[in-house]
């Protein structure tokens, strides 16, 4: 396999340009029909600290858009299938609006996540982590002109996922 910087410089990379995506995208599935890509637990042996999924909501709510909708309900799926021993969900915010008000925005939607997950048959313990705007999404490479301001704030609009 190709050595371990190169896959999780790949990871990067195709989690960002999910973040980015105007469309949803369903998760892919293996030969075996397990789900694979940016869902998968390990690959060749990396094992990725923390997923970001581009679950969107309203502006100012912790309401899911469609597209919101349906990256939960993908990642419902595959966490019903690989049934983790614990989920944490981080929520974070892009920087408009005061830190008191993003901290709470994000907390709000990483409860409607966690509320949502369990609606869905996810029945393994899940804390939620409100990060607000304190994190801001680490572009790759780090070169922060090849996006827009509107880019840049979509990335830091996500709920990171942690096995």
């Amino acid at each position: 396999p190709p050595p371990e910087s190169t896959i999780e410089r790949i990871h990067n990379r195709a989690e960002q340009s999910r973040l980015l995506a105007r469309d949803f995208v369903p998760t892919p599935t293996n030969r075996s029909g397990q789900r694979d890509g940016l869902a998968a637990v390990s690959y060749r042996g990396f094992k990725p600290e923390k997923v970001s999924v581009p679950i969107t909501f309203r502006t100012g709510s912790a309401e899911f858009t469609e597209k919101g909708r349906d990256f939960a309900m993908d990642m419902a799926v595959y966490l019903r299938e690989q049934r983790p021993g614990s989920i944490t969900l981080s929520a974070h915010t892009d920087p408009r609006g005061s830190e008191d008000y993003n901290l709470e925005l994000s907390r709000r939607r990483g409860e409607a996540v966690r509320r949502f997950l369990q609606d869905q048959g996810v029945t393994q313990p899940i804390r939620v982590e409100a990060m607000g705007e304190s994190q801001p999404f680490r572009v790759h490479p780090p070169d922060l002109n090849h996006h827009t301001q509107q880019e840049r704030w979509q990335m830091d609009r996500r709920v990171e996922l942690k096995r």
